[in-house]
Order: C-alpha cells, then structure tokens, then sequence
C-alpha cells in the first residue's frame, strides 16, 4: 500500500501566530517532524504491506521539516509546484493524510485561519459552499479515487469538517481556539500519542473510507482581499470578474481547479510589489 501525507504547519500543536514560526523556525521545523514521524510511527504500526509512505511539505515554500529524520519516506519540498499540497499525488496511491492543518479563511476563533493564501484571498466558494484547504485538497484526492483517512488541526477546523468529510474519517485535535492568534494548547506528548494511535487506526480501515466526490461542472468563485489583485487575475484565461475584488471560473474537474487555483494565488503575490 503506498500512503501520501499532506503536511501544514498552522495546524501542529502549540502553534499559535506566524510570528512565533519566523521567530523560532527550528524549533517549530523541529516540533512538526516529530508530529509527521509520530503519524509515520502509526501507519508502520499497522501491520500492512507498506510499499511507500510519502510526505509532502505543504506550508509556505515547503522547506519546513527536517527531511533527514524522516527514515524511508519519500519527501515532496520546494516551491513553486503546481498542485502545492497535493503534488505528486497520483492514483497508485492508496490513502491521504492531512496533518497539522487549519480552518478556513473567516472561521470565528480559529487559529491563523485563510484559505491558500492570508494575504490574497478573502472568501472561497465552491458549488455555492464556502470551502476549507481541507474540502478542496479532498476533492482533488477524489478526482483519483483516493479517500482522505486523516485529518488534525485545531477545534474549529475539526468541527468545520466534519459534515464534509465521512464520519469514519479519524481526527485529532491540537489545540482549542480563542481567537486568530491565541489557543489552549494540549499536553504535546498526548497529541503525539493520539496522532500515532489515530494514523494506525486509519491505515487499516483506509479501504473502507470513499473518497470524496464532488459532479461537475464545478463552479469556484474567489473574492480577492483587494482590487489590485482582482486586476491582476482577471487577465487569465476564463476568469470572469463579478465585482471589485470577486472572480469565478468553471472546470470540470478539481485538476483543473487547483491548476487555476494555484496561478491565482501566484499572480496575487505580485501585487505587494506594486
């Protein structure tokens, strides 16, 4: 069985602000390998024929976790990449992971919540639902067959998932949210323990967990947090301007969508040189 794990960062137990991350980065690079190995730990413990585990750095420019302590898993690192916290994924693989991340963009008392990107996008609907990092990352697992068995974050991320995702889906939470940037943080050595238990449990029933599906044609609408960045985008090809800062484009598949997802985000980016 091959295994894909998705890695975040705002998710991981203690964390509470960016700023923390930046201030102490190997600390925190530190502090979410051993939430990946304690996740690698309990799929190797499940007794199952392991073909290959593969962890996919997923925050920011994916050069977050000490990657030379991870014994015999393939790493996904680096930036750019055109399906960022899924890249690589492809059919053979059995099962995915999402570890260590968080709710979306305007979710009350989350921690450091945003959908992709904090600084460029405001809102992201797909199907007329507003949509989580998680949903989408899950529906793009669909498109090959693949269910998510997996999911840690904090409370609100949790809760947010759990009328989207399948009830047999195991979950962990890190952390309990009292506002963007503030928390009450669980024993670290339990969540560890949890993690390792909980990724054990999923690896075994991963065959009983269905993907997450999504019919199209999908219909994804993004308000941009200003009216520069909406300039900006509105130039790629079948993007449709709504209003000031809101976009929609269709697909009929979610390959496409992250494809155009993905540019979104990058070419928002330029705007703070501008």
């Amino acid at each position: 069985m091959k295994f894909f794990i998705s890695v975040d960062m705002e998710g991981l137990t203690g964390t509470t602000s960016w700023k923390e991350y930046e201030k102490e980065p190997q600390r925190w690079k530190r502090l979410l390998t051993q939430e990946v190995k304690a996740c690698i730990d309990g799929i190797r413990e499940s007794s199952l024929n392991i073909e290959e585990i593969r962890v996919c750095d997923s925050h920011g420019y994916g050069t977050n976790l000490l990657f030379e302590e991870l014994e015999g898993v393939t790493v996904v690192r680096g930036f750019p990449r055109t399906y960022y916290m899924l890249e690589s994924l492809e059919g053979s693989f059995d099962c995915v992971y999402l570890l260590g991340y968080h709710a979306g963009i305007g979710t009350e008392r989350a921690l450091m919540d945003h959908t992709y990107s904090s600084s460029s996008i405001y809102r992201i609907r797909v199907n007329n639902r507003d949509v989580t990092e998680a949903e989408i990352n899950g529906y793009y697992a669909g498109d090959f067959g693949i269910p998510v068995v997996f999911i840690s974050g904090d409370d609100k991320l949790i809760s947010q998932i759990s009328t989207v995702f399948d009830d047999r889906v195991e979950k962990v939470v890190t952390k309990y949210g009292l506002s963007r940037f503030s928390a009450i943080v669980r024993p670290f050595d339990e969540v560890l323990k949890e993690i390792r238990e909980k990724s054990r449990l999923a690896a075994i029933k991963c065959k009983d967990i269905p993907p997450l599906k999504i019919s199209p044609p999908i219909t994804t609408e993004i308000e941009l947090t200003d009216t520069l960045r909406t300039d900006l985008v509105e130039m790629i090809p079948g993007i449709e301007r709504f209003s000031g800062r809101g976009i929609r484009f269709k697909t009929d598949n979610t390959k496409e969508l992250y494809k155009i997802l993905m540019l979104v985000v990058t070419l928002s980016s330029i705007a703070k040189y501008l």
